[in-house]
């Protein structure tokens, strides 16, 4: 008599958790490209072969499906998503499938992104690549997000700020004392552009403070001229730069244009229609 065994093995299902979504607050993220990250979890330790994330629009129609990729014992599972638009409802999706063929997901997981909209110009540079033939051009950009204080020196949570017409930031309200840009700005760092549209600026109220480790640079109206003082920590120093004659006329909008190179500043006040 020949006794024939089959062993199997019945494996717990899988969790699949996707980390980077604040689902404390709406289930947003924060930009408009998302590198998604996500673990695997199987009781009985079960290795995990490959896996894949899929987009889903608001009424959960595919948008994308990305490649196949296969684990190679990173800690994360991730997926470079681009595009999203601000506001929008999206699903995401990860699907796994372990050595032995077992699939999981994470079933559809809801959320919106939730981002400043910055208005870069950005300075394109080009460069002759003689021995491929070609032009190579590229742009430097540093995105600066803005913290606004109230009047105690707190920082006001971004999502509990209120701007008017969902656009502009009124620094004329008593409980908005000032607006700080200081991530990954440096004094030091002398070539920058900065654009900024304004109207009704107060005179002789600060409007917008550039922050760092080094000095900070500030920005003044007195009457009908556009004041910055750059001051140095390093050298004790106080630069001071005025920009030409402007006619301001109440609710009318300007555009400050700043270009900063060797250590000068120059300025110049556009009346724009908005």
């Amino acid at each position: 008599m020949v006794w024939i065994i089959k062993l199997f093995w019945c494996f717990s299902p899988s969790t699949i958790n996707v980390l980077n979504i604040d689902y404390e607050n709406q289930n947003r993220v924060y930009n408009q490209t998302v590198e998604f990250q996500s673990e695997y979890i199987q009781s009985e330790g079960e290795p995990l072969k490959s896996y894949k994330y899929l987009l889903y629009d608001s009424n959960q129609d595919l948008i994308q499906s990305f490649d196949e990729k296969f684990y190679n014992n990173e800690q994360y599972l991730t997926q470079e998503i681009a595009g999203l638009d601000n506001g929008q409802l999206y699903y995401i999706e990860l699907k796994t499938l372990s050595i032995y063929d077992s699939e999981g997901s994470s079933g559809l997981v809801w959320f919106k992104p939730f981002y400043i909209t910055p208005r870069l110009y950005s300075v394109l540079t080009p460069e002759v690549l003689k021995e491929q033939g070609a032009i190579k051009i590229s742009a430097n950009i540093v995105q600066i997000i803005g913290k606004l204080y109230d009047n105690y020196g707190i920082e006001i949570e971004p999502l509990n700020v209120e701007y008017i017409d969902n656009e502009w930031l009124d620094l004329t309200r008593v409980d908005y004392k000032k607006l700080v840009y200081e991530d990954g700005f440096n004094i030091l760092q002398n070539n920058f552009m900065l654009k900024l549209w304004f109207k009704n600026l107060q005179d002789g109220v600060p409007f917008i403070f550039l922050h760092s480790a080094y000095g900070h640079i500030e920005f003044i109206r007195f009457d009908n001229r556009i004041h910055v003082y750059k001051r140095s920590k390093n050298h004790n120093i106080v630069s001071h730069f005025v920009s030409e004659e402007v006619d301001f006329i109440d609710n009318q909008v300007y555009m400050l244009y700043v270009k900063s190179e060797k250590n000068r500043i120059n300025m110049k006040v556009v009346n724009v229609l908005w």
